[in-house]
């Protein structure tokens, strides 16, 4: 009886003491996500810096004139490969386009029940989000209809995310 009480209050300040550790990892795990967080903003900070030094090539003013044009098929089509960094950022660019111009004439309200589907509409506007932040490079002539386009993303997400958010409390 001795051993078994023994062995459960060993096996209780064991458990304990794990537990004990668990806690203060997690603790401490925020500050390693603030560390994460700053290396992650200083990395923005390079790119956006690097933006704005990049020299546009040749292969950059190509697809940056059929952006103009709205090509955006073209410009997917020859920048899917990746071959180098510019084709990156061009599929980019254009794919967010190209979704803007989609939502443009998509309806978002369901047939059956007449309601507007917010999950699609906030899943589309975080494409876009996506899509221009993996672009690493974007032409001059363009930065203020692309800047302007992520901003009204986000604040549409948001405003659709906080309608969906009532719908769910309704419910």
């Amino acid at each position: 009886m001795k051993k078994a009480l023994f062995l459960i209050l060993s096996a209780l300040l064991v458990l304990s003491a794990c537990g004990t550790k668990e806690a203060g990892e997690e603790q401490s795990a925020p500050e390693g996500n603030q560390a994460a967080e700053t290396e992650k903003n200083s990395e923005k900070d390079k790119n956006t810096e690097e933006q704005s030094v990049r020299t546009p090539t040749e292969e950059d003013k190509k697809y940056t004139e059929l952006l103009l044009a709205r090509d955006y098929d073209t410009v997917i089509k020859e920048t899917v490969a990746f071959d180098s960094d510019s084709q990156k950022d061009f599929y980019n660019l254009a794919s967010a386009l190209k979704k803007h111009d989609e939502m443009q004439s998509k309806s978002y309200v369901d047939e059956s029940t007449n309601e507007k589907n917010y999950t699609d509409m906030i899943s589309d506007y975080k494409v876009i989000i996506r899509y221009i932040d993996k672009a690493e490079y974007i032409p001059e002539e363009m930065k203020t209809e692309i800047e302007e386009m992520k901003k009204e993303a986000e604040e549409k997400a948001a405003q659709n995310q906080e309608e969906l958010d009532k719908q769910t409390q309704a419910k």
